[in-house]
């Protein structure tokens, strides 16, 4: 009797969708979808199993595929909130705010006082342009003033606006409302370190670490955002804040449990992403070789360098900064490689580094005795920052190095005439 009953249970939708539940959340999404395919296959038309199937192609970052799953919910209903919230979310991810806004506002329109609607649209909006998502977040909060994540919402859009005082004000309501909420930790250490206060930076990171193993909330299935690497990422910044107190020791202690937990994920996500914040496991080991630089531990931070850019080849800083401790280590050609290589990852100069780099560059080929191409390089950091004042001292040493001494007071009366602190410094004219 108990096999038949069992095997009737496995012929019922109910049953797949409980199945595929019980995975989704312990995390194992690729089972979920598997089920919900099943209870998809017994009943077209089930609304719930199109629904978890859509949520949990989103955060396997199948984004197509996850919104015909919600457009699929809306085509069996058209007044599903939870259907028209989830291709919002997804439209917003994509890029089409205006798509999304719309989507949302269907979504307002059948449930206008649901306090999480008007936190996705506060959401979305926020992605793009900040201040356009504090009307929606502030009505939420006028919905549910003990709405925790709309509070931290509020957080993070104030202090990207360069709002920290307001914006710890907001990370201290939502951590009262909610001592739990590992976001709001997190965020509330982010503003204390912009504002210096980084001891308690440090405690909220390791509460938003703590909360991580008590956090029920199933915020990430309101937002479409899975919380794989929070911890990570909350031990990344407390590593990060412990440099600049000089507790190098301790730094590289929280970038390497960022590392090694991220290593031992079940599910490996590339990125943990809340509004902006952002976690790369690059990111930790990149912040990792910076500490062991500044002990003179050089060796050892390129190799952090280099297994950064294992993860991510395309990193101008890890590139950038494995070839300054290869030059500290004489290893000029070795470097002048590495300078190249975040040279030609990045010629636009979208991550920021171009300008460090052909000055690395520059200063590498100075030392090897090949000024022509030094020469060259710092003539390239002058072409993107002309009013950059050591670029033209560094100019000034090449011209010296090859005994062109009236071209090397050019430069060199050219960076004074930039930074005016360069005329007290004693130089060989």
């Amino acid at each position: 009797m108990l096999c038949i009953s069992v095997m009737g249970q496995e012929n019922s939708t109910s049953y797949w969708v409980k199945k595929g539940a019980e995975f989704y959340n312990n995390g194992s999404y690729d089972l979920a979808g598997r089920c919900f395919d099943k209870a998809i296959e017994l009943n077209p038309k089930s609304l719930d199993s199109w629904i978890y199937k859509s949520e949990v192609l989103a955060l396997l970052n199948k984004y197509d595929e996850a919104l015909n799953a919600s457009k699929k919910v809306i085509e069996i209903d058209p007044l599903n909130e939870t259907g028209w919230r989830i291709e919002g979310l997804l439209l917003g991810r994509q890029g089409k705010q205006d798509e999304a806004i719309h989507a949302i506002d269907n979504a307002i329109e059948i449930n206008p006082k649901s306090a999480p609607l008007w936190a996705c649209k506060g959401f979305i909006l926020a992605l793009h342009e900040d201040n356009e998502g504090m009307p929606a977040i502030d009505k939420a909060i006028e919905i549910d003033p003990k709405d925790a994540i709309a509070w931290t919402l509020r957080a993070n859009i104030l202090f990207w606006e360069g709002k920290e005082n307001e914006s710890r004000q907001a990370c201290d309501r939502a951590t009262e409302l909610d001592p739990n909420l590992t976001i709001a930790w997190h965020s509330k250490g982010f503003v204390l370190s912009l504002l210096g206060k980084y001891n308690e930076s440090i405690q909220a990171y390791d509460n938003a670490m703590q909360s991580y193993k008590n956090d029920k909330h199933d915020w990430s299935k309101l937002f479409l955002w899975d919380q794989i690497g929070a911890y990570e990422s909350a031990c990344d910044y407390k590593g990060f804040v412990l440099s600049l107190l000089g507790k190098y020791n301790e730094s590289i202690q929280a970038y390497d449990n960022a590392i090694q937990t991220y290593d031992n994920l079940p599910l490996k996500m590339s990125w943990y992403t809340f509004l902006r914040f952002a976690y790369t496991p690059d990111a930790s080991l990149d912040g990792k070789g910076k500490v062991l630089d500044k002990l003179g531990r050089y060796n050892e931070s390129i190799l952090a360098y280099s297994k950064a850019i294992e993860i991510n080849p395309n990193s101008t800083e890890a590139w950038y900064s494995k070839g300054q401790d290869l030059r500290k280590l004489d290893r000029y050609n070795e470097s002048i490689q590495a300078y190249n290589n975040a040279i030609e990852v990045d010629p636009q100069n979208h991550q920021g580094n171009l300008v460090d780099a052909w000055t690395g560059k520059g200063l590498a080929l100075n030392n090897q005795g090949k000024y022509d191409e030094a020469l060259k390089a710092f003539d390239e950091v002058i072409k993107l920052d002309p009013n950059n004042a050591l670029a033209w001292v560094n100019k000034w040493s090449v011209l010296n190095n090859q005994g062109k001494h009236d071209e090397a007071v050019k430069a060199y009366d050219e960076a004074i005439r930039i930074d005016p602190n360069y005329a007290d410094v004693e130089i060989s004219r």
